[in-house]
């Protein structure tokens, strides 16, 4: 069994301190390439036997305790962001790293989500890998999280595929609002089971996300990354809704955002039941400059935010930027690095702020 320098406990507590803007130091998290036994990054678990599931996730943890950061160390049965619309009906197709949905309607008066069934051979699959993780946890080792999971809208646009969906706010937007309140219902079902497992498996008082972030109380972290293709008015209309459903009943609501729905800012703040927020910098999205003007009315708000650079490093000087713009209060700060020698420099500047 491996150990770790770092209790799983001390992180706890600097994110309760985060969740509670008490914080004196931004929170980093890195990503960058380390050597993994499996597969790469980890690798998806789809078709991975129960029995290699615990030593699996060890080995990940072991390898990528070199890189530095502020992060739980959670393990979750990886389907992939597939996982929940293939419960619902869409057709599922994965590789070694990520999984894809197939759409199983061509219009939203057309589709009927599946309600949940247990008996879904992917669910099946899941639930044994689950439980076998489940039985192993500590805090020595990692906290158990809930698969990754898609908001309603996310889910409408794996189930109808986004340019249909996208047709559809225009040519049928009461069927849209029909089938994103079910959606938010299967999306709560399947929380609902994986939050009692968790829970029945000894971890109270909150929960790890797949995010590696620490959940007061019940929560879940989801993404919403359909809303990259509309703006503040469909927002308002389509996604509000049902997020408010899911976020109201979940808890502790950690919501993922792509920086090309920042648009859509002024209506997710109305959701008063949004308790965090991740900023994810796309490349092709806005600049720097707009992405730190949205991350101030996240600040504002009084929402703990969580700003990230996928696939699009930041210069030094875009790096201070950012940390001079934002207080450090509630802010985590999540690098991408090309090397663990770049990987420790980001974090002990980011610290020295």
């Amino acid at each position: 069994m491996p150990t770790f320098a770092r209790s799983n406990r001390d992180i706890v507590e600097l994110h309760l301190r985060w969740w509670a803007k008490q914080n004196d130091r931004p929170l980093v998290g890195t990503f960058a390439p380390y050597p993994c036994p499996n597969d790469g990054q980890g690798g998806m678990d789809v078709g991975v036997s129960p029995d290699r599931i615990v030593a699996r996730k060890l080995a990940h943890l072991e390898a990528s305790a070199v890189v530095p950061g502020d992060s739980l160390r959670t393990a979750f049965v990886d389907y992939g962001t597939a996982f929940l619309p293939a419960l619902a009906g869409a057709g599922f197709e994965y590789d070694g790293h990520t999984s894809w949905a197939h759409p199983c309607a061509s219009s939203a008066a057309e589709l009927r989500i599946a309600p949940f069934d247990s008996a879904h051979p992917l669910w099946r699959s899941f639930e044994a890998s689950f439980r076998r993780l489940l039985a192993h946890w500590t805090w020595e080792t990692y906290l158990p999280s809930t698969a990754i999971m898609v908001g309603p809208m996310d889910l409408l646009s794996a189930l109808l595929g986004p340019q249909t969906l996208a047709m559809e706010l225009y040519e049928d937007p009461v069927s849209v609002e029909t089938r994103a309140q079910e959606a938010a219902r299967l999306f709560l079902q399947v929380y609902d089971i994986q939050r009692h497992m968790i829970q029945d498996a000894g971890l109270h008082d909150g929960m790890a996300d797949w995010m590696l972030t620490w959940l007061p109380g019940e929560g879940i972290c989801y993404s919403e990354d359909f809303s990259a293709l509309c703006g503040e008015s469909h927002f308002r209309r389509f996604f509000v809704p049902p997020n408010r459903r899911v976020m109201s009943r979940v808890g502790t609501a950690f919501l993922h955002l792509h920086s090309a729905a920042i648009s859509c800012l002024p209506a997710l703040l109305e959701i008063s039941e949004l308790d965090a927020l991740e900023l994810s910098n796309d490349p092709n999205g806005p600049s720097l400059p707009k992405l730190v003007g949205a991350a101030r009315k996240v600040q504002a708000a009084g929402i703990p935010l969580q700003v990230s650079n996928w696939k699009h490093p930041l210069t030094p000087a875009e790096m201070d930027y950012l940390l001079t713009s934002l207080r450090p209060q509630g802010l985590k700060v999540t690098l991408q690095a090309e090397s663990l020698a770049e990987a420790r420099a980001l974090y002990a500047a980011v610290k020295a702020k």
